[in-house]
């Protein structure tokens, strides 16, 4: 895939989104609430931010059974930005957070070196898909949360395409915030 930066507005973006995704939640029997300034004038492809967004909050939503999930996004300096979706679902303990790090470590790599040969073969407008396999684990895996953590690696690889960084915290029982 390739970037297509351009101006726009991510306060009115993603509070678009969030209000289209507001049912979801009421329909599980949970909160979601967005905030973040409004307009949040940006450079940036707004597709792939949006995709981004999309996959944590159905991710989040997926993972909470009861409580809810919370979009925000923020100015911080310079003309960098942030969103962030946070969950109250059960979290993770030390084993599946393990995974996910090392998840995203593999599909980082994997993307890496997919670039690296399209790159030499001078063919980057046709370069293959990362891959979406993931390491196995033995007891703890994403099939237990209901995905396989495709979703998560998809993020990681638009984050690198957008020169942005995906950070997460999760705590057993105090759900999970992904930045």
């Amino acid at each position: 895939e390739r970037r297509h930066v351009f101006g726009f507005d991510a306060g009115e973006l993603l509070g678009e989104f969030c209000e289209s995704r507001r049912q979801l939640a009421v329909d599980r029997g949970l909160y979601f609430r967005w905030h973040g300034p409004k307009p949040l004038a940006v450079e940036g492809d707004p597709v792939k931010v949006q995709r981004i967004v999309q996959n944590l909050v159905l991710n989040a939503l997926q993972a909470t059974a009861t409580g809810g999930v919370e979009v925000t996004w923020s100015l911080l300096d310079r003309g960098h930005w942030s969103a962030s979706v946070s969950d109250t679902g059960p979290g993770f303990t030390h084993g599946p957070a393990e995974y996910l790090q090392q998840a995203l470590r593999v599909a980082t790599e994997g993307s890496s070196e997919v670039d690296s040969r399209a790159e030499r073969a001078g063919k980057l407008s046709e370069r293959p898909a990362p891959p979406t396999t993931l390491p196995s684990q033995s007891t703890h895996s994403m099939t237990a949360l209901g995905g396989e953590g495709v979703g998560l690696a998809i993020v990681k690889r638009l984050c690198e395409l957008l020169d942005a960084t995906l950070e997460f915290h999760t705590a057993k029982g105090e759900g999970s915030t992904f930045r």
